[in-house]
């Protein structure tokens, strides 16, 4: 982004569009908010995320933890409460399953302040059906 002379105007995530049977990310890319497109490279790139519904969580705490609810458990509460109310937001792939837009913004992390107990992280995943 200082290549192109680009400021951010939120803080970055990670889209998924294919995670495997484990959950863990097969296909997945880094964004960043921008207020005007960039002029594009081989490896950056402007895009933007789909209108529609989205299915949101917001999870307070650790990305990873052996003590505490994690990102982990965060991605397993919301799988849970979409199967319990009949949200359908990924499709099954041969290696797992894909998404129209499924991304996670963290919103404050270790850069932002030290202690994990208040990182924020958000996720977002398109609904394809209630």
């Amino acid at each position: 982004m200082r290549e192109h002379e680009v400021a951010p105007s939120g803080p970055p995530f990670l889209r998924f569009y294919e995670v495997d049977h484990a959950g863990e990310p097969l296909d997945v890319e880094v964004g960043v908010p921008v207020e005007e497109a960039p002029e594009g490279d081989a490896r950056v790139r402007a895009d933007a995320l789909p209108a529609g519904g989205y299915l949101t969580y917001l999870h307070v705490g650790p990305y990873q933890s052996d003590s505490a609810p994690d990102l982990a458990d965060a991605r397993e509460q919301i799988r849970a409460w979409a199967a319990d109310n009949g949200v359908e937001y990924s499709q099954a792939s041969d290696h797992g399953q894909t998404f129209p837009c499924a991304f996670e913004q963290y919103r404050i992390g270790p850069v932002d302040d030290p202690d994990f107990t208040r990182w924020e992280t958000e996720f977002a995943y398109l609904v394809l059906s209630v």
